[in-house]
């Protein structure tokens, strides 16, 4: 007879989290704040100035480095200051923000959904 399988799971790709702060200032529970770990690349310019940091906001994933460039361009004209980051697994994640915190990530995360709708699906990558 096979063991019974616990609800812990061995190396998750993704997990879901709740902001509780959110929910307890409004009343009414916020979306989760998914997230996901994985290693990935910068460009020598960026690793300068991102390469020290664990948590990054991603708004956009693209199987194309061209279709990533060109939406980074409309991130520029909205005031962000966005990288690409080149995952393991093939993507080109668009990064508009980066933290070595976890709880300040969590907290641009709902800002930016709450400012910008269209990037309510925004996540959090961490680094491997």
């Amino acid at each position: 007879v096979p063991a019974p399988k616990t609800g812990v799971r061995e190396n998750p790709t993704s997990d879901v989290m709740y902001e509780t702060a959110d929910k307890e200032a409004t009343g009414t529970s916020a979306k989760p704040v998914s997230m996901r770990s994985e290693k990935f690349t910068l460009t020598s310019e960026d690793q300068a100035a991102y390469g020290n940091k664990s948590y990054f906001i991603i708004v956009g994933s693209f199987s194309s480095n061209e279709n990533a460039g060109r939406f980074k361009q409309e991130l520029v004209q909205q005031g962000f200051k966005p990288i690409i980051l080149h995952s393991e697994t093939g993507y080109y994640r668009v990064c508009v923000d980066s933290f070595n915190d976890e709880t300040t990530a969590r907290s641009r995360v709902q800002s930016i959904r709450t400012n910008y709708t269209k990037y309510s699906d925004c996540w959090l990558l961490i680094k491997k």
